[in-house]
């Protein structure tokens, strides 16, 4: 259905969702999943390329935790560009972490999020899947971070 006049978000709204979105992004960088939990909705979901699967954002958030304690400085994020249009902000990002027994770990990311009222309702992830395979759930012969093993 055709968005109205009066669904359509103004600049306002679109700064206001990328601003979101940095602040996820920030938080997760930071270690601070409490924050990124309040930035998601309770009830939204968390797709990603690697499982082609649906998770429930409450899971996803344990996932990162994992990951991200894993790492000797946690995982960083960097974002590259922000585009926002209607109730959606696109988000070109780049993260690097040092794991422990893994080694290294640097990949490139396209996130779309889908923003309801001041919250998170929906991710999409796309990314290099060969190497978040490899480094983060083992294949091949490596280590798998916990939580991220074969399903």
């Amino acid at each position: 259905m055709p968005e109205g006049p009066a669904t359509v978000p103004g600049r306002d709204d679109l700064v206001a969702n990328k601003a979101l979105v940095t602040d996820f992004f920030a938080a997760w960088s930071q270690g601070r999943f409490d924050q990124m939990s309040e930035l998601l909705d309770p009830s939204g979901t968390w797709w990603t390329l690697a499982g082609r699967r649906t998770r429930s954002v409450a899971a996803q958030i344990e996932r990162h935790r994992s990951a991200w304690t894993e790492a000797r400085d946690g995982i960083r994020f960097r974002i590259l560009t922000l585009t926002a249009e209607a109730d959606r902000v696109a988000a070109e990002v780049e993260s690097y972490a040092e794991f422990v027994v893994q080694g290294p770990y640097s990949n490139q990311y396209h996130f779309l999020f889908r923003i309801v009222g001041q919250h998170i309702a929906s991710t999409w992830v796309y990314y290099d899947t060969s190497l978040a395979n490899r480094v983060l759930r083992g294949e091949g012969g490596g280590v798998p971070i916990p939580g991220h093993g074969a399903e």
